[in-house]
């Protein structure tokens, strides 16, 4: 360690000695120094080398207090998947204590400013200045998906008739919908990191982890109440510790190549900044990752402009297939170097999305993937 502490005096201690050294390093930065002087008269007991554990703390007391919490931080920097949504740089993990409140956050490796709260249900990795805009600040499609999907009541009913409903539009159901995006990214093998993305309470999240074929699953939501509405279903179905973090869909918390699937079911059309939105699935997309979607296409039959009905319901619906293959190409998927996309309708009004990052491992055929 710096400043001249020596990492090994620690690792030869007894738990009772560094716990007695932690102490000693509170009480010196926290209370006066004769409270320290006080402290040492009641260690006068101890042997030798733990005399000398702590007059190696003492001597160097303020940053030797940080060297020990930079000790326990060390270990948990989130270093394999995410990042800063604000600067993509590192993310570091500090937990600290205030009697009897814990504090845990990510905190930027390079912006010390750019901190984000781990709540018990999940990781808040949002950028604070973006979600509390005020509502007047805000779009109607940025209402619906930064207000409407907030509202808890919403979240509770959300599988309980809400999403189901949207089987009479086309929409596979819930699934059919997981069988064939299972199906699409277990050919691919992709089956190390999964992200649902717009999860809303979790029933695809836990589909995923209860189908034992992903090394890792990733919840994420831009609603809280979504969050702690698919935490407790999660802990309801037996699942004690799912990963879930709040994050805008424009302004993903992760690392470039860092996730081999994304999952977002009826979720295309709630997305504000829909292009930014591709354009982070693409990069945070592993080359050979493959990204699975739901979405609506527009009434075929309604009357009057296209623009006054998305105005209207707060939702960007699509106008073909066309459309959304165009939004595909633009955001990556497009080229030999690139990547490819499908789309296809189902029913009046379901479209669904595929879509595979270049370059695929071995001799495997997109094409035949795809289509």
């Amino acid at each position: 360690i710096k400043d001249g502490i020596d990492l090994n005096i620690y690792t030869t201690m007894r738990p009772i000695d560094f716990i007695l050294s932690l102490c000693a390093t509170q009480f010196a930065v926290h209370f006066r120094s004769d409270a320290l002087i006080h402290f040492r008269k009641l260690t006068n007991g101890l042997h030798n080398e733990q005399k000398w554990n702590l007059k190696a703390i003492t001597t160097s007391i303020a940053p030797a207090k940080e060297n020990l919490l930079d000790i326990f931080d060390s270990s948990n920097v989130a270093g394999d998947v995410y990042a800063c949504p604000q600067s993509l740089t590192p993310l570091r993990k500090k937990t600290r204590v205030y009697g009897k409140i814990v504090d845990s956050f990510f905190i930027s490796t390079q912006f010390s400013n750019n901190k984000y709260r781990l709540f018990p249900e999940y990781y808040d990795l949002t950028i604070k200045s973006e979600v509390d805009r005020p509502l007047w600040d805000l779009s109607s499609s940025e209402r619906v998906g930064q207000k409407f999907f907030q509202i808890p009541f919403i979240s509770f009913i959300y599988e309980r008739g809400y999403r189901q409903n949207f089987q009479n539009f086309g929409f596979p159901g819930v699934e059919k919908e997981f069988e064939e995006a299972d199906k699409l990214f277990t050919s691919l093998n992709a089956t190390g990191i999964v992200m649902d993305l717009s999860c809303a309470s979790g029933f695809m999240t836990r589909k995923y982890i209860k189908s034992n074929r992903y090394s890792r699953v990733i919840g994420a939501d831009l609603s809280p109440s979504m969050l702690k509405e698919s935490y407790e279903n999660c802990l309801k179905e037996g699942i004690s510790s799912p990963e879930l973090i709040r994050c805008d869909s424009a302004k993903l918390p992760l690392k470039n190549n860092a996730i081999d699937a994304i999952h977002a079911g009826a979720a295309m059309h709630c997305w504000p900044r829909l292009n930014e939105s591709l354009s982070e699935i693409y990069r945070v997309l592993k080359p050979g990752g493959a990204f699975y979607a739901t979405t609506f296409f527009t009434d075929m039959f309604s009357s009057g402009s296209l623009k006054n009905e998305r105005d209207r319901q707060g939702f960007y619906m699509f106008k073909s297939e066309d459309e959304i293959r165009e939004l595909m190409s633009n955001a990556g998927f497009q080229g030999e170097n690139g990547g490819v996309s499908s789309v296809r309708r189902e029913g009046q009004r379901c479209a669904i999305v595929k879509a595979i990052k270049f370059p695929l491992p071995g001799n495997m055929n997109a094409s035949t993937i795809l289509f």
